[in-house]
């Protein structure tokens, strides 16, 4: 006997309230959710399109003291057939403008880096957004380094594939660090304890973890063969603890003086907040958020010192954060780009 079926009608109205109840989580709406049905595919992608497209911002990043930012110009046409369109509006109190089309120029280019839904995602909390180092697909570049044209619909293909790799990653690895606190401490029912355990274990181990698998992961995708790798450069040895291999490395150049641009790792290590990684985050008070914020910033003090194990100096370090002359509550909601200068 045939099942009897719901209207279509009502199926796409079902399936748009599960859409909308991830609307926090455009990653999941984008990767899993849009292939729901080719109705909700159009509707996904329209409100990418009008919603979230401007609030992807495009780093090219000349060496570590010099970058230009694009965002979206949503007037061209060419945005609903596929192609974004992103310019730079020239600061005239950047002296380094002239460079910015010799440096496209070069072969190797820019390095370019993705963020995506600052000030929105995760409540709009410091770290909260989207960062990665991936290439803009199909990425054209034109009047004088000005313009960049690119198939945003591809682009987000791959930044959400990353992203949902990087959050597995991750959340096993969490899995993992919950299990070595259970049989290490009786402070089971101490969630203060637990969270400033996993939280230390997110900064020290699991946040450079997962941006490495994410690498190699994608190096694998893009050469089965295994001769491509990816690129560990020693001057963020500290972070991502990989054997460097950059040839572009010079033992007689210091930081300072170093004509590379910045990593990925040195890029999250500033930008990304592990804070928002712990379970059951958004159902924390402010007070206890702005604590753990505290405890995050006295261990990445700690890995850019090269005290990664040192508690007494994580615990001085905090207290930099918890003076409250130099910061607020409302810090939570400061978002913080690179600074080579830490």
């Amino acid at each position: 006997m045939k099942m009897p079926t719901l209207p279509a009608e009502l199926v796409e109205e079902i399936l748009t309230a599960l859409v909308d109840s991830y609307n926090d989580d455009p990653a999941y709406q984008w990767n899993q959710l849009r292939n729901l049905s080719s109705f909700q595919r159009q509707c996904i992608e329209k409100h990418f399109e009008n919603f979230w497209l401007p609030k992807l911002i495009i780093s090219a990043f000349s060496g570590i003291w010099f970058s230009w930012e694009y965002t979206l110009d949503s007037t061209d046409a060419l945005l609903s057939e596929g192609i974004a369109t992103y310019r730079h509006i020239l600061d005239p109190s950047n002296s380094m403008n002239h460079l910015l089309q010799e440096k496209w120029e070069y072969p190797s280019g820019p390095a370019v880096f993705l963020r995506f839904g600052e000030g929105f995602l995760k409540r709009g909390l410091r770290g909260g957004y989207i960062v990665d180092d991936l290439e803009p697909t199909g990425l054209e570049v034109s009047n004088e380094g000005l313009t960049m044209r690119f198939n945003w619909r591809r682009t987000l293909d791959a930044l959400f594939r990353e992203e949902m790799l990087l959050r597995n990653h991750r959340e096993a690895m969490l899995q993992s660090a919950e299990q070595d606190f259970a049989q290490l401490h009786d402070m089971q029912n101490d969630p203060e304890a637990k969270n400033k355990y996993l939280l230390k274990r997110l900064c020290q181990d699991i946040q450079m973890a997962s941006r490495v698998a994410v690498l190699r992961h994608r190096h694998a995708q893009a050469d089965p063969s295994g001769q491509s790798v990816p690129i560990f450069s020693r001057f963020c040895r500290r972070f991502h603890l990989q054997e460097p291999n950059d040839p572009r490395d010079s033992i007689s150049i210091s930081c300072g003086d170093r004509c590379t641009p910045p990593s990925i790792f040195e890029i999250v290590q500033q930008e990304e907040s592990m804070v928002l990684c712990l379970p059951g985050w958004h159902n924390m008070s402010n007070q206890m958020l702005y604590d753990l914020y505290a405890e995050e910033f006295g261990w990445a003090c700690c890995i850019v010192q090269g005290r990664r194990d040192d508690e007494d100096f994580q615990k001085e370090r905090r207290r930099v954060w918890d003076n409250p002359i130099r910061f607020e509550v409302s810090d939570m909601l400061i978002c913080r780009h690179y600074d080579p200068l830490g």
